[in-house]
């Protein structure tokens, strides 16, 4: 009776392995790893959007739809000494230690302004990130010793950064994939910008780039008119438009009015085969949700990746002329400005922008990808 009903458990759970492996299967997945080399820059906090972002990715590794290159920090909503720990430490909730992870900097091209006397310019800011970290501000190397900022709910990570920066790895991972390697800038530009700077044929050499980052037909988030991403180093972006990657595709901050993590999506991954991947998100975000059933959070950066693998998931998309505006000193500085195609002046930049994706197709998509072992 014990081994009838131990082969009745093996046997449910391999029809439970296989039924998780169809869900995904049935999605129009156009990557695959030979072809597909994927580096995420990002500027992660915990089980943020971010996180949604890394995780999305690390499962598309482990199913051989791309092949997860690594990590790089920059800054952006953290300082990267922060940000790096993050990496590491959910990299480690998740069992994805073998993806590699490198520190880049959190200094913006033009140097860190000054917000208080920026205020009275640009108006009042809805969002800082990194900036409220600057009076206890630790250099990158010091991940493992962060001071006031250290978060002692999170702790430090067991892993450690690479010693390679990441700059350096970007530009090395571009030459030695020539064409392949598609990066995901969600957060500030800085590290992209200095690639360019550093090789000239460094985007051209690329598979292209995908922006988080920009409010094109909406207010900001950081000011009235800047997305935080893009106004922490706007003159990074305007180096990223102006070079000759392949392709660029903006997912702007104008669709998180239209995609948002709600107790129902929780419910939904809860309802799917649980993973390490689905087994952290639910222990990390679904008390808040439960606490409070009516709330809902952004996910930006996850949208730069699921239209990514799976196009069919856009419903609403343009190209426009991009550009950032640099010149103003007032409220519209870091604004990204666009117009129609062939409209736009000589440090414009035509870019695809996505406007919306399918919402329910977006998050079952989604927990999809979670349940894959």
């Amino acid at each position: 009776m014990k081994k009838m009903l131990a082969l009745l458990m093996a046997l449910m759970m391999l029809m439970a392995s296989a039924t998780a492996m169809a869900e995904i299967s049935d999605w129009d997945i156009v990557t695959t790893a030979e072809d597909n080399k994927v580096i995420l820059d990002c500027d992660m906090g915990y089980y943020g959007d971010d996180m949604w972002a890394m995780s999305m990715l690390a499962q598309a590794d482990k199913a051989g739809y791309i092949d997860f290159l690594g990590v790089t920090s920059v800054g952006g909503n953290e300082i990267v000494a922060v940000g790096v720990n993050a990496i590491l430490n959910q990299l480690e909730d998740i069992e994805r230690t073998d993806i590699p992870v490198y520190a880049g900097t959190d200094v913006p091209l033009m140097g860190f302004r000054n917000l208080a006397l920026d205020k009275p310019v640009t108006g009042g800011f809805q969002w800082t990130g990194g900036y409220r970290q600057l009076a206890n501000y630790v250099s990158p190397e010091n991940y493992h010793d962060l001071g006031e900022l250290y978060d002692e709910r999170r702790g430090y990570s067991k892993t450690e950064v690479q010693e390679q920066g990441a700059v350096e790895f970007m530009i090395e991972q571009v030459h030695k994939y020539p064409g392949q390697v598609t990066i995901f800038a969600i957060g500030a530009c800085t590290n992209v910008a200095l690639a360019c700077s550093m090789d000239p044929t460094f985007a051209e050499n690329t598979a292209g780039i995908i922006y988080m980052g920009g409010a094109i037909d909406v207010p900001g988030n950081a000011n009235a008119c800047g997305e935080f991403n893009w106004f922490y180093d706007p003159e990074s972006v305007q180096i990223c438009l102006n070079n000759e990657f392949p392709y660029q595709i903006i997912v702007p901050h104008d669709i998180s009015y239209h995609i948002q993590i709600s107790k129902a999506v929780m419910d939904l991954m809860a309802s799917k085969k649980e993973t390490v991947v689905s087994k952290a998100f639910m222990e990390n975000l679904m008390p808040g949700y439960e606490e409070n059933p009516t709330k809902t959070s952004s996910v930006w950066d996850a949208l730069t990746v699921a239209p990514f693998l799976c196009p069919d998931l856009i419903t609403e998309t343009e190209f426009r002329d991009v550009a950032m505006d640099l010149n103003s000193s007032g409220y519209s500085y870091a604004n990204a400005v666009t117009w129609v195609t062939d409209n736009g002046p000589y440090e414009s930049t035509n870019c695809q922008i996505i406007f919306n994706v399918d919402n329910d197709a977006f998050w079952q998509f989604t927990t999809d990808l979670f349940a894959i072992e």
